[in-house]
C-alpha cells in the first residue's frame, strides 16, 4: 500500500482467515503511519434486492471520543457528490459499542466479483 494513495480489498467477512487478515492490516499500517481509515461498504437491503439506490450514506462512528473533523470532511465531500442528478442523503449515527452487527445488506462488490466471493 502506497503512502498518500488509496488501496482497498474486497472480501467476505464469511472467508476463512477474514478476521486474521484484517487485524495484520491493521497492525501493519497503523505501525507504518500511526493511524488509518478503514471503510467498510455496504449496499442497502433494496439496492441488495435490486430495487434502485437511495442515494443515502450513513456513516457510524464512535459514541465516546468520535472524530468531528473528519467525520465533517467526510459527510461534505458526500453531500458534494451527485448520484444520478441528486444530491443525497446524509446521516451520521453515533455507536456504543462501534462493533456494529452485521447489517440485512449485503457488502458492496465490484461488477464481475461476485463469482469471486462465495
Amino acid at each position: 500500500m502506497l503512502h498518500g494513495q488509496a488501496s482497498y480489498l474486497v472480501a467476505a467477512p464469511e472467508q476463512e482467515g477474514f478476521d486474521t487478515l484484517l487485524e495484520a492490516l491493521a497492525r501493519e499500517l497503523a505501525r507504518q503511519f500511526g493511524a488509518f481509515l478503514l471503510l467498510e461498504l455496504w449496499l442497502s437491503p433494496e439496492e441488495a434486492g435490486g430495487r434502485s439506490a437511495q442515494n443515502r450514506f450513513c456513516i457510524h462512528a464512535p459514541a465516546a471520543h468520535p472524530p468531528h473533523p473528519m467525520l465533517e470532511e467526510m459527510e461534505s465531500a458526500l453531500l458534494a457528490a451527485t448520484i444520478h442528478r441528486k444530491v443525497p442523503r446524509v446521516e451520521i449515527r453515533y455507536r456504543s459499542p462501534m462493533a456494529a452487527p452485521r447489517p440485512t445488506s449485503s457488502p458492496m462488490r465490484p461488477s464481475g466479483a461476485a463469482s469471486a466471493w462465495p
